[in-house]
């Protein structure tokens, strides 16, 4: 079956339908058309992205499989997606895919592939590790009702948390975006021409975290979502200073600020964490609603 490059003029809806066929199979997450299109918009602002597709052999209007890349310049890996229709699964179509993947990987000077599959993808789990994929650190997305109060944070003497209003800088929050995260699976490289989020929320919500000696070291923010939820941002810190006791010192300021703005309920998303950071989320009291495991290719 041939792969071919996706055709943006007439494809979206069937990689929709798709998508959802995977998502009732797998217990995955559904989607619309309109969202497959904002997707691109949104990772072609930030890198390059590729997708490819093979159509049915009955109905070249259906897609029975596809695969999407993924690399921004300063980043050493690159990000894939993997979706093959749960009617139509055996190793040539995923050898196909694989393929054009790895190959497009190779041209952009990628060190590594690296790819989140949801942890209850039983099919697609059994056949990356067939294809010498090993796992790596995931996606953890978790919910938490706030019907109780938290310690106060607590930071080593001399370190200063500052909001964005106070430090007013966008550099510095370029600064410990890249120092902070991107290093970890899942996150980009950030510059002036994609930290717009920080306008699309209130300077207040974002907090900084500084050293004894005024460096930036750490990062975390909250979201209030138009259902008066709150999202927090998993905490950012610097290698040198990833200790259980600050990530969770970083959650319970945004946690205080979502309780603050009348929040009964917050969300945390995180990216490439280590268990042990994923543990102080736990203990705090947030439930895993989605976990996603990833897998790397060198």
């Amino acid at each position: 079956m041939m792969t071919r490059t996706l055709n943006p003029s007439k494809d979206f809806l069937a990689l929709a339908n798709l998508l959802n066929d995977v998502a009732t199979a797998d217990s995955g997450l559904f989607t619309t058309e309109a969202e497959q299109k904002d997707f691109v918009t949104m990772f072609q602002s930030y890198g390059l992205l590729k997708q490819w597709v093979i159509e049915h052999s009955q109905n070249a209007d259906n897609l029975i499989a596809h695969a999407s890349f993924f690399k921004q310049a300063a980043t050493p890996y690159a990000e894939f997606t993997l979706t093959i229709h749960p009617n139509n699964r055996d190793q040539e179509l995923v050898k196909s895919l694989l393929d054009v993947v790895t190959q497009e990987a190779k041209l952009q000077y990628a060190s590594y592939l690296y790819a989140l599959i949801d942890s209850k993808n039983p099919y697609l789990h059994k056949v990356l590790l067939g294809q010498g994929f090993k796992l790596e650190r995931g996606y953890h997305a978790m919910e938490m009702a706030l019907a109780t109060s938290f310690p106060e944070p607590v930071f080593p003497e001399g370190f200063h948390l500052r909001t964005y209003d106070q430090v007013n800088d966008i550099n510095v929050v370029i600064e410990i975006v890249n120092k902070g995260l991107s290093d970890l699976p899942g996150h980009k490289i950030a510059d002036s021409k994609n930290v717009s989020w920080v306008n699309e929320q209130p300077h207040d919500s974002i907090f900084l975290l500084f050293d004894n000696q005024g460096k930036i070291i750490g990062t975390t923010s909250t979201v209030i979502l138009e259902d008066g939820s709150g999202r927090i941002d998993a905490g950012g810190l610097v290698p040198e200073y990833r200790t259980p006791d600050l990530y969770r010192s970083l959650a319970l300021v945004a946690l205080d600020y979502a309780i603050k703005n009348g929040c009964k309920k917050v969300k945390l998303e995180s990216w490439g964490d280590y268990e042990s950071t994923i543990d102080v989320y736990k203990k705090l009291g947030f439930e895993i609603t989605i976990h996603e495991l990833g897998y790397r290719f060198n």
